[in-house]
């Protein structure tokens, strides 16, 4: 004979309202800091839209007695939903939103921001590690760094970036210009030579320039 347990009303509507606590806890549903990356000083606008907070209309993205909070990594916060911030200091940020309903539950998210001190950095290597000789080719390289291109990637480099070289070599009409991202380059006759790099960013339509020493005996 099975038995049945009867349950108290008011006990039903607790547990149903345990059961969905988790759904009316704060989410943040997005979150967006512009622009990502620039140059010092960067005026970044941060924006989030979170859910939960006891709405009694249910969740419907929209930020419903919630509380935000705003740090934007060097000391700076806000309590906004919409906040605006100036980095007056280049470097790598983490911008962090936390958001708050009244019973305590919250939600955290965070994004990066980058922090430049010039549009485009610029450094010309070369493989001469002493002097060379007359019959030794040298191979130049260098490495460009900006937002949205990493120094390291030569495919960023060749997708967003033109370089130009000058040897500055008397032994050719034009001085010796190379267009490659690594030219190999004989010097025709000994003396030192600043050998010059031009680096373009397309996007930023910026120019920046550095030199590299060569010494051939």
């Amino acid at each position: 004979m099975k038995r049945t347990i009867l349950i108290p009303a008011a006990l039903l509507v607790l547990l149903a309202a345990a059961g969905c606590n988790d759904e009316s806890k704060p989410a943040i549903t997005r979150m967006f800091v512009s622009p990502a990356c620039g140059v010092a000083p960067l005026q970044v606008e941060a924006y989030g839209i979170a859910s939960g907070g006891n709405e009694t209309d249910g969740a419907t993205g929209g930020n419903n007695n919630l509380e935000f909070s705003w740090n934007f990594g060097d000391g700076a916060t806000a309590s906004t939903t919409i906040a605006y911030h100036t980095y007056d200091v280049p470097g790598e940020y983490t911008v962090t939103l936390r958001v708050e309903d009244p019973d305590g539950e919250s939600a955290v998210r965070t994004l990066p921001v980058v922090v430049v001190a010039d549009s485009l950095r610029v450094e010309a290597t070369s493989g001469a590690t002493g002097p060379v000789t007359t019959a030794d080719p040298v191979t130049f390289d260098y490495r460009a760094g900006t937002c949205g291109v990493d120094a390291d990637s030569e495919s960023d480099r060749a997708s967003y970036l033109t370089q130009r070289w000058i040897m500055h070599d008397p032994g050719f009409a034009d001085g010796g210009v190379y267009l490659g991202t690594t030219p190999q380059h004989t010097f025709s006759a000994p003396g030192t030579y600043g050998v010059e790099l031009v680096v373009t960013y397309t996007g930023w339509a910026v120019t920046r320039r550095d030199t590299v020493t060569v010494v051939v005996d």
